[in-house]
């Protein structure tokens, strides 16, 4: 991990603790191999949330229908898409029972995802680390012509190692994904430049020189700080954040 994430994650932990957030170890803690500030993010951003009788359940396998939830929220800061009901036609005929139809619909739509088959989610099947893989370079502006093919796995693997999108993450391309390496995933995602495609090349560098913002950025309302973390205001039950260098959601 770059000295770079590593002050983005501890300032995100130390705001965490100081608005009593749910930072606190799990009651399945010793089962985590993922850094707590990565839970601690995922909490705060509302993406992967720990269960009410204290646990994480970090080794529990996260389902392709879980996972286009993910997506969304990676996408929109929130989890709430009733905006999107009946918004879209799916080709997919077994999603209509899942909670999570208009996430999966959205995702679709968006062509975050793709089914099994043509007509097939497979909403309650395990998400893959190299489908999960394959879903965040979306986010992060690769083409879906660009992750295709035969070859996919390979272009998908190799783009997001490179990238750093699989650092900390220990399961294999074909492995269905615990939770907690998910959670690294996204975490991995959020601080990573968006892409654009120019002079036959893609980039994460502006015309300008300077990085594209990244998926937090873009996305989710976070923004650079370079002040120091000294208090948390209180207003309307929204914590006001202040800290040193960094990613932050701006309050309202």
């Amino acid at each position: 991990m770059t000295l770079r994430k590593r002050l983005i994650a501890l300032s995100m932990v130390a705001a965490c603790a100081a608005t009593s957030f749910a930072g606190a170890a799990f009651t399945d803690q010793s089962d985590i191999k993922v850094d707590d500030y990565v839970l601690t993010r995922m909490q705060e951003l509302n993406i992967i949330k720990g269960y009410e009788d204290g646990s994480f359940k970090p080794n529990k396998i996260v389902t392709r229908a879980e996972m286009a939830k993910m997506i969304y929220v990676l996408r929109n800061g929130h989890d709430d898409a009733s905006l999107y009901t009946n918004k879209f036609d799916s080709a997919f005929t077994d999603i209509n029972d899942s909670w999570a139809k208009v996430y999966i619909e959205y995702c679709e739509a968006h062509q975050f995802v793709r089914g099994r088959t043509t007509t097939k989610y497979c909403p309650n099947e395990p998400v893959t680390t190299v489908e999960a893989a394959r879903m965040l370079l979306l986010e992060l502006r690769y083409s879906p012509q660009f992750l295709a093919g035969r070859e996919w796995k390979d272009t998908v693997m190799e783009k997001a190692e490179n990238i750093g999108l699989l650092n900390g993450v220990a399961v294999g391309q074909d492995d269905p994904l615990p939770r907690q390496y998910a959670a690294q995933l996204i975490y991995n995602a959020i601080d990573t430049p968006t892409v654009v495609w120019r002079d036959d090349a893609y980039t994460s560098v502006t015309l300008l020189g300077d990085d594209n913002q990244t998926v937090g950025e873009k996305y989710m309302s976070l923004k650079k700080s370079t002040s120091t973390l000294t208090n948390v205001v209180k207003t309307n039950g929204q914590g006001h954040l202040h800290r040193n260098s960094g990613l932050h959601r701006v309050c309202c």
